[in-house]
């Protein structure tokens, strides 16, 4: 699928690179009538609701760049941790739509088609998506390219915390 202006909302594209948590169904609300959750707090309960074995994430962009990262440390899948947020408290209020854990290491994500986004927000490492969206099947060296380019970035994170 592309992720055409036009057409996708970024909540869409934020489901379909990393997934979307289960805390919509869990807690029977919709994300505008969540309640606010601290930061931390709402990192364990989201825990519990993950869609996919946080060793091995299912949506394949966030499996590739979890692949790279782990190659990138020298570590077993089984040492980084990819979680969703996309539709929670942790998203909605804190502005972070996954994040990856290597031990007490975390670096946190915030995924957004806003080609005008910068640093300066809540998480640690925002990830603008190209305008055409990231397929795979459509550009896999454009798909492979920003997989990279995300995975570096955390694994810079990682390294200087």
């Amino acid at each position: 699928m592309r992720y055409e202006r036009s057409g996708a909302t970024g909540g869409i594209v934020e489901q379909e690179l990393v997934g979307k948590s289960r805390y919509e169904a869990v807690a029977h609300a919709d994300s505008s009538h969540f309640e606010y959750i601290p930061f931390r707090q709402a990192m364990e309960v989201l825990k519990s609701m993950q869609p996919f074995d946080p060793t091995d994430p299912t949506p394949d962009f966030a499996n590739t760049v979890h692949y790279y990262i782990y190659e990138g440390l020298g570590v077993d899948a089984e040492g980084v941790k990819f979680y969703t947020a996309v539709r929670s408290p942790l998203d909605r209020f804190h502005g972070v739509d996954a994040w990856f854990e290597v031990g007490d290491k975390v670096v946190t994500l915030d995924v957004t088609m806003n080609q005008n986004k910068d640093d300066g927000y809540k998480a640690d490492v925002t990830f603008v998506v190209p305008n055409g969206g990231l397929d795979r099947k459509v550009d896999k060296e454009q798909f492979i390219e920003y997989s990279q380019k995300l995975a570096e970035e955390v694994l810079r994170l990682i390294k200087e915390s």
